[in-house]
């Protein structure tokens, strides 16, 4: 049985003013770990990941701010500026992805709300950084994974290829995560916090640090390129498997286990070799369903494994069994989102996953937060009538 609740976030207040995915995943798995993140929002139209809704929540917003609080700032009115001074003064990280010199330029830059609560700490998520020559460059998804390199480094031989996913606003969301949790521990010996500048650009560079050694060294860069031995094969069922059999213990466990004993001392070598043993495997796998390929050679050391897609997911042994999907339990629709993907151990056995919880209307908790810093029912009407909320 899963030990005592385990929040090790527990108590940190996150104001976050970031938009779109680096920041949301950022303050999602910050969230996940117990810190208390109000998400601070334009009034009107909240964040854009909230778009594309077309009863209820947008599935980005389901995914990425299930959880979290929301209210409604306009930073453009100053008597919003007073109140998130006011929020300031009391919370440990503000999270925020404006193009540099924005928040400066409101008077609420990290220099500004340094100086009101000299404990906080503050990440800036941006698409090139903050000294950059580059700097002010716009950009999306496309634009960072092409700059980093990944693009040509995921496309290899089919290149030009586009992603059918979002990668580098993951890593980023999840390298600004390790620097705000590395600022809150250098706090605890300092006493005061620092500004985390965290660039898409770079921190989806630094996947690429074998490449970039082998570089240096005089070396070419290591392309994967497809062998009969690592592959993605079709079974009857039109699925698809994997087949990752690299190594000799593989390559042997695959070979024998499809009967092809004959073969499993030799990986193929030569061109001719990979093509008709390429042209073997597809006529063997294509007799049999993908997952009764795997139950049969999955355990064996053969490296074989499905090709799932996101319904897949949702009933998938291992995600279900590890609670990484999970239903959020305060949804009258019972839907399930992927869960925190952290596990943890205590003196006692196993800690209790966190519950998952819905994410939130615009400015839900816009009354809440002002209530919590002794606004009046009159004062938050006022804030209202002059636009600021």
């Amino acid at each position: 049985m899963p030990s005592r609740r385990y929040v090790p976030l527990e108590g940190i207040r996150i104001l976050d003013l970031s938009r779109m995915y680096p920041g949301g995943f950022c303050t999602l798995m910050l969230s996940d770990l117990g810190a208390d993140v109000v998400k601070i929002e334009q009034p009107g139209t909240g964040d854009p990941v909230r778009a594309g809704a077309t009863d209820g929540d947008s599935p980005s917003h389901l995914a990425l701010n299930r959880g979290k609080r929301s209210m409604t700032l306009n930073l453009k009115r100053p008597e919003a500026v007073d109140v998130l001074k006011r929020l300031v003064v009391d919370a440990d990280v503000l999270v925020e992805s404006q193009r540099p010199g924005f928040m400066e330029a409101l008077g609420i830059g990290y220099q500004d709300l340094s100086t009101i609560n000299p404990r906080l700490i503050w990440c800036s998520i941006t698409g090139f950084g903050q000294d950059s020559p580059y700097a002010e460059r716009p950009g999306h998804e496309l634009t960072y994974l092409g700059h980093s390199g990944l693009l040509t480094a995921m496309s290899g031989d089919h290149f030009p290829w586009l992603p059918q996913f979002f990668l580098a606003g993951p890593v980023a969301g999840l390298t600004a995560a390790v620097g705000i949790l590395s600022a809150v521990a250098e706090r605890a010996l300092s006493g005061k916090g620092s500004q985390v500048d965290l660039s898409i650009v770079d921190a989806n560079a630094w996947i690429l640090s074998d490449d970039v050694a082998r570089v240096s060294l005089g070396q070419s860069t290591r392309w994967w390129h497809e062998t009969a031995q690592r592959r993605v094969y079709r079974c009857s069922d039109d699925r698809m498997i994997t087949v990752a059999a690299d190594e000799a213990r593989t390559w042997t466990a695959l070979c024998k286990g499809l009967g092809l004993e004959e073969f499993s001392d030799h990986i193929p070598q030569t061109d001719q070799e990979q093509a008709d043993m390429r042209a073997r495997l597809e006529r063997t796998f294509a007799t049999r369903p993908a997952l009764e390929w795997v139950a049969t050679l999955g355990a064996d050391w053969a490296c074989v494994d499905p090709v799932n897609d996101a319904p897949d997911l949702l009933d998938d042994e291992h995600l279900v069994a590890r609670g990484a999907i999970a239903e959020i339990a305060d949804d009258p629709a019972h839907r399930r989102v992927y869960s925190n993907p952290l596990h943890f151990n205590t003196d006692s056995g196993p800690a209790s996953r966190p519950e998952l919880r819905r994410p939130p209307g615009l400015g839900e908790h816009t009354g809440d937060v002002l209530g919590s810093l002794g606004f009046e029912s009159a004062d938050i009407e006022t804030l209202r009538e002059a636009g600021a909320i």
